[in-house]
């Protein structure tokens, strides 16, 4: 059976409930997860072509900001550590064996305190850019008694793997209406991954890498108005990030 629905004001054609190979771009349900990030900072720039103009936006003049006491959830593929026994505990059951200490896991979404450093230009009365750079400080850490030693804890050998620390890297674009603002930002996290031993309190690291994830999502934001007799403001931004998974980061701004 043959049907079809013409848009003509549109050029589009729906034939047998198919979209023509443009149309479907659009279509959520045949794209990956990239086509979808490519997708987002369309959608924002055809709203904000059909809304700008009458709510007459104003955008912050071109200053320096920093995001302090901000949130970051990093997503890391999961990982999986096997570990040797320490040379020290060569006493210990099977010391000898590869991976008798047991294993440690990291990855998937992990959490993190973001500090940030930024210069946020203006292009026009609505539209300003954004590049920020700043650490990442995190608690994500998997730690384990030795699987070959069944003392007590306080005279035992311990294994574990982490991701503490990183840097951040952002550049987006906000398009400004009152005191709101929506985007869209690429960020790019690098952690460092470490597994190791831990020797009675005290870590011995035994590899370590650095992991690069790179991401896009929208944004939004909201600011006040500028502190009497001066330019700085406070604000709040949040973004939804999408790679592997879908992530989330919050900070309160500082424009100076």
């Amino acid at each position: 059976m043959f049907y079809s629905l013409r848009v003509p004001a549109f050029g589009v054609e729906w034939r047998n409930g198919r979209l023509p190979a443009p149309c479907r771009l659009f279509h959520f349900g045949e794209n990956t997860m990239k086509d979808k990030i490519l997708i987002i900072p369309l959608v924002l720039a055809a709203a904000f072509a059909l809304f700008g103009q009458p709510l007459r936006a104003q955008a912050p003049e071109g200053k320096f900001r920093a995001g302090l006491l901000g949130y970051r959830m990093i997503s890391l593929k999961q990982q999986t550590f096997s570990h040797n026994t320490h040379p020290d505990d060569s006493f210990l059951p099977d010391a000898h064996v590869p991976g008798s200490a047991g294993t440690t896991d990291i990855g998937n979404r992990q959490h993190f305190m973001s500090i940030t450093l930024g210069w946020q230009p203006r292009l026009s009365d609505c539209v300003t850019l954004n590049f920020d750079a700043g650490i990442l400080l995190g608690d994500n850490r998997d730690r384990h008694q030795n699987a070959n030693d069944d003392r007590l804890p306080g005279n035992a050998a311990f294994v574990y793997s982490q991701a503490r620390f990183g840097a951040l890297a952002a550049a987006g674009m906000s398009y400004h209406f009152k005191h709101f603002s929506l985007g869209v930002e690429t960020q790019l996290a690098s952690v460092l991954v470490e597994h190791g031993w831990d020797r009675y309190g005290s870590d011995k690291n035994q590899t370590s890498k650095v992991h690069h994830m790179l991401s896009a999502g929208p944004k939004a934001g909201i600011r006040g108005k500028p502190f009497a007799g001066g330019s700085t403001t406070l604000g709040l931004e949040c973004t939804l990030q999408f790679n592997h998974a879908v992530t989330f980061g919050i900070q309160g701004i500082i424009d100076f």
